[in-house]
């Protein structure tokens, strides 16, 4: 049985580089990119998942916005969501305060075109299977244009707009555990676009109650991929279990573990540099 669950941001404000002392809470918008006057916005939202169910399984989970204004239309424009990595206040954050961030290669992208006076839904599965799980704390989330050299400002809906229907969400959906002979089956996928021409870790996972485990790499673009099984003792140490596969377009491998290990992770890259790619990678575990 899956279960639908939408949260309204706790936090939803937004930082500008020309007021740099400036905070704007309590505003109707969340603005993030930059304006035709080179006034750089940042927007941050953060969302209670703490009245989660426990024991299930995050199948995905989309920020939901409704796009007010689209400064420049005719462009597609690409924007990070970066994890926050510390407690911040929505009463006094300003653009000199904006909390420290994760912007490595561990983060989402996604694009706007010409939306407007519509809802843009961004896959954030990973950060809030990464919150669920407890592997970083939720201190919420951060947008920011990737190219600050164009125009590419976005203004959306805070939680501070008085009609409901055009708030901001976070929308997800969960999956209770199928118990087969007293057996609990667990399955979770998660998205990565694009590889990179190095090694990334993808999500990891506590694999010490597990009977068994296996790992299905898809390669759902147009370009070869390398992957392989990494397992640890602690969560900081690891070591490669397996062979590395060469993923083809459209083609699936699946990896089991040669050793027992409490952490499991897939890694990937791009098998030619630049040629990057997408792929899905699923996890299904007994217990």
């Amino acid at each position: 049985m899956n279960a639908n669950i939408i949260r309204i941001p706790v936090k939803s404000v937004y930082v500008a580089s020309n007021q740099p002392n400036q905070n704007f809470d309590g505003c109707s918008s969340v603005l993030f990119g930059k304006n035709s006057s080179a006034t750089l916005f940042k927007g941050l939202f953060q969302f209670d998942i703490c009245e989660l169910p426990k024991g299930y399984v995050i199948t995905s989970a989309n920020l939901a916005m409704y796009i007010t204004t689209n400064e420049n239309p005719s462009v597609s424009k690409l924007y990070y969501i970066f994890r926050v990595r510390e407690e911040f206040d929505e009463a006094t954050v300003t653009y000199n305060t904006v909390p420290d961030l994760d912007t490595s290669a561990d983060c989402t992208a996604f694009s706007i075109g010409n939306e407007i006076y519509t809802y843009t839904r961004v896959d954030i599965t990973r950060l809030v299977n990464q919150w669920y799980t407890g592997r970083y704390d939720n201190y919420g989330l951060l947008i920011t244009p990737v190219n600050e050299a164009i125009v590419s400002a976005i203004s959306a809906y805070s939680k501070n707009i008085a009609d409901e229907r055009y708030y901001p969400m976070l929308e997800i959906t969960m999956k209770m555990p199928v118990l087969i002979a007293y057996r609990e089956t667990l399955s979770a996928t998660e998205t990565i676009a694009p590889t990179y021409n190095d090694y990334r870790a993808a999500t990891v996972y506590d694999v010490s109650q597990d009977i068994n485990y296996t790992y299905f790499v898809k390669n759902t673009g147009a370009q070869n991929c390398d992957v392989r099984l990494e397992i640890s003792a602690d969560g900081s140490n690891w070591i490669v279990d397996s062979q590395v596969y060469t993923v083809t377009p459209n083609q699936t491998v699946s990896i089991i573990p040669k050793a027992y290990s409490k952490y499991a992770r897939i890694s990937y890259k791009s098998s030619v540099f630049d040629l990057c790619t997408s792929i899905n990678i699923t996890i299904q575990t007994q217990k």
